[in-house]
């Protein structure tokens, strides 16, 4: 469907003056989640007291992470939230009959990386990741889990770099022989 758009010749200007804007730089850093504020304008949160944390379990890991998150951005809250994460997610690859649970761990993990880059916070995920690998080598969760690790490289869930979180440390050339080393 094509559609064409006709200007009256009142509306276009004859200076050299420009009809777009330029558009603004990409925003890094922290990005403030968006929450609904109700009409009346009443604080919800006063009125329900503090945000209490939950603990992460299996059968609601990724939304309980991300509540977690949302209440604290303090440093321990945070790799205490990252530890919980990493237990569900080693946990998933050992209880894992062949690859039944793979998926389900590979979308976890994947959850626990996009949320700490989002507050600029990797170091728990690339301490975790760089363990996870070492732990899967050595066979601690339950024998072969290679194919696991294959996943892992295909979704590229590896170590986050400086060019995707400016808190972190590792390089992309790091992050290159991370994956070729497991």
């Amino acid at each position: 469907m094509i559609m064409i758009i006709i200007i009256p010749s009142s509306t276009i200007s004859t200076t050299n003056t420009p009809l777009l804007s330029s558009v603004p730089p990409k925003a890094k850093g922290r990005r403030a989640r968006d929450t609904a504020r109700p009409i009346s304008g009443l604080d919800v949160s006063a009125l329900l007291g503090a945000p209490r944390t939950e603990p992460i379990t299996r059968d609601s890991a990724i939304p309980a992470f991300r509540r977690t998150l949302a209440a604290n951005n303090d440093t321990d809250a945070v790799a205490d939230a990252a530890r919980q994460m990493a237990a569900v997610i080693c946990g998933l690859v050992t209880d894992s009959l062949g690859d039944a649970l793979y998926a389900r761990a590979v979308e976890t993990l994947a959850a626990m990386r996009d949320e700490l880059i989002v507050i600029d916070q990797p170091r728990p995920f690339n301490a975790f990741a760089r363990d996870f690998r070492m732990r899967l080598r050595s066979g601690e969760f339950g024998g072969d889990r290679r194919d696991f690790w294959i996943m892992m490289k295909r979704a590229r869930l590896g170590l986050v770099t400086k060019m995707e979180c400016d808190a972190s440390s590792v390089t992309a050339e790091e992050a290159e022989e991370f994956y070729k080393t497991g």
